[in-house]
């Protein structure tokens, strides 16, 4: 007779990664949470620099999409710089801007993203950047 065992595998499952919105159209910022959400990403949305900031010190997050049209004091690339001083590589980063000339995405990578997209962005190729750049955020 042969004997069945029922061998259960135990599937170690990493939670949802935690995503940062930021972007001063509230609507926008709300509706792009609700997009990750629907794919399977713990989305949250803030509306200024300084919010975002405050966000990343208090809560875990593991990719940030940011606006680089923010209101100063705190616009984009200042959000950038502080969370690369604060966080290093630990945080992946994506510049979500309206412009996309060459010298804006090179301003966006020096000021510490680490991909840019132009708005609006179909929804296949943002879906698709943040899983490869959550990927390469994993493999170190």
């Amino acid at each position: 007779m042969q004997r069945l065992v029922n061998a259960r595998a135990t599937v170690t499952e990493r939670p949802p990664p935690r995503v940062l919105v930021i972007d001063d159209d509230t609507d926008g910022a709300s509706s792009l949470a609700l997009f990750l959400r629907l794919h399977g990403y713990r989305a949250t949305a803030v509306c200024d620099g300084a919010e975002a900031i405050a966000h990343c010190a208090a809560q875990a997050v593991d990719a940030v999409i940011c606006d680089l049209g923010l209101e100063p004091p705190h616009d984009g690339h200042a959000v950038a710089r502080c969370l690369r001083a604060r966080h290093g590589k630990a945080l992946w980063l994506l510049a979500y801007s309206g412009s996309g000339t060459p010298a804006d995405i090179a301003r966006a990578l020096d000021a510490g993203f680490d991909a840019h997209l132009i708005k609006p962005a179909a929804p296949t190729t943002l879906a698709t950047l943040m899983h490869e750049g959550l990927q390469r955020k994993r493999n170190g």
